[in-house]
């Protein structure tokens, strides 16, 4: 053989390799996001208009995705669980404070067949009384899904509003 063709099938050897570790270094990536239990909703389940909502913070989804929407009094919820857009159920309810104020915290909880939902809420917007136009409250949260041994916990803005 020559100098010429150990080249080429060095370089040959080189860019198999690179394209095979390519290949399961992705699949491994899907494979992590697939064992999350909660996805951002897809854009075609997305209901607009005055209500509630959450958007992952972080943790691989990106932010401005909505991971949770509801009616304005947190009633008729929907998640993406599993890669499925669902009803949630509440079970452990509290309503924003009335004349709510920063700092203001408010607990919801919800289930879907055997995972558990916990969004610890507090309030870090309000609008001052003299806008008459702004119908919006805001909150930090911090989201805890069970199901069974399996625990995740997700950093979550939400809001409220029209």
């Amino acid at each position: 053989m020559s100098m010429n063709t150990i080249s080429r099938l060095t370089i040959i050897l080189i860019l198999v390799v690179v394209i095979v570790f390519g290949a399961v270094w992705k699949s491994d990536a899907e494979q992590s996001d697939q064992n999350k239990l909660i996805n951002a909703i897809p854009e075609k389940d997305i209901e607009y208009g005055c209500g509630c909502s959450y958007s992952l913070k972080s943790n691989g989804i990106s932010k401005d995705h909505i991971i949770f929407m509801s009616d304005i009094g947190f009633g008729n919820a929907l998640m993406n669980i599993n890669g499925k857009t669902v009803k949630i159920i509440p079970v452990g309810f509290e309503d924003i404070p009335k004349n709510a104020k920063i700092g203001d915290k408010f607990l919801q909880r919800y289930h879907y067949e055997s995972i558990q939902f916990s969004f610890e809420n507090t309030i870090n917007f309000v609008c001052t009384p003299d806008d008459e136009g702004c119908e919006v409250v805001k909150f930090d949260s911090k989201l805890t899904v069970e199901d069974g041994p399996k625990k995740e916990v997700y950093q979550v803005q939400g809001d409220c509003g029209c």
